[in-house]
C-alpha cells in the first residue's frame, strides 16, 4: 500500500505511545466472490521500536485474494559454527551465532550440525534459540560381534565404546560397520540420560 510520506511515523517513542493505547488492528480482505472478512490482528514492535511489516497480499489457486499477515520478530541464534539453523518449515536462517526474523509465536527451531550428524528441536525463550539448551546425553552402542561406530563425520570408536561418548541430546544416523557389513540406525539422545542401542552385525 503506498503511503505518502507526509503521513509516515517513524519515531520510535511515538510508535510505542500509539501500540501500548491502541493494541489491536483490523485486517480487511475480500475474495473474488466479493465476500468481506475482518480479522482482529495485534501490533508488535521488534527491538528497534518498529512495528512489525505485514506481507502483501496474494492471489492463490483459482485466484481468490486472500491475505496471510505474519508479524515477522527477532530471534538471536546462539550455536557452535558447525550448526546450520532453520524453521520447522525449512526456511533457512543463519549459521553459529546470527541474528534473523522469524514469525511471531514461533516456539522452536530446527538445528542441524552436520559434524556429528545431529537434528534437532532447539526451544526459543525470550527471543534467543541457544543450542546448548537442548542438553547432553550418552549413546551406549553394542554390537554383535563388534562394529565400528561413526555418527556424521566423527568417528566414536569400536564397540564396545568407553567412556560412553557425550552427544548433543538430538536425533541421529548411527552408522556401524563390521567386517565388510554396513547398517545405519536412527538413535534420539534423551538429555541428561544413557541411550542404548544393539545390533547385530552377523
Amino acid at each position: 500500500m503506498y503511503l505518502p510520506a507526509h503521513f509516515q511515523e517513524k519515531r520510535p517513542a511515538v510508535l510505542a505511545d500509539l501500540v501500548g493505547h491502541h493494541p489491536l488492528g483490523l485486517l480487511v480482505t475480500q475474495d473474488a466472490g466479493g465476500t468481506l472478512s475482518a480479522d482482529s490482528v495485534p501490533f508488535v514492535l521488534d527491538a528497534a521500536g518498529v512495528v512489525a511489516a505485514t506481507e502483501p497480499m496474494t492471489l492463490k489457486d483459482a485466484g481468490v485474494a486472500t491475505a496471510k499477515r505474519f508479524l515477522d520478530v527477532p530471534v538471536e541464534l546462539v550455536g557452535p559454527p558447525s550448526v546450520s539453523w532453520q524453521t520447522v518449515d525449512g526456511k533457512k536462517l543463519g549459521v553459529g551465532k546470527a541474528r534473523a526474523r522469524v514469525k511471531a509465536g514461533t516456539r522452536a527451531l530446527m538445528a542441524i550440525d552436520a559434524s556429528i550428524g545431529a537434528r534437532c528441536t532447539v526451544p526459543v525463550s525470550g527471543g534467543v534459540a541457544r543450542f546448548n539448551a537442548i542438553g547432553v546425553g550418552q549413546l551406549d552402542v553394542r554390537a554383535h560381534p563388534y562394529a565400528d561406530v561413526v555418527v556424521g563425520e566423527r568417528a566414536l570408536g569400536t564397540t564396545p565404546i568407553k567412556p560412553l561418548p557425550k552427544l548433543p541430546a538430538c536425533t541421529y544416523q548411527v552408522k556401524l560397520a563390521c567386517e565388510g557389513k554396513r547398517r545405519s540406525e536412527t538413535v534420539k539422545i534423551a538429555a541428561g540420560a544413557v541411550t542404548s542401542l544393539r545390533v547385530d552385525m552377523e
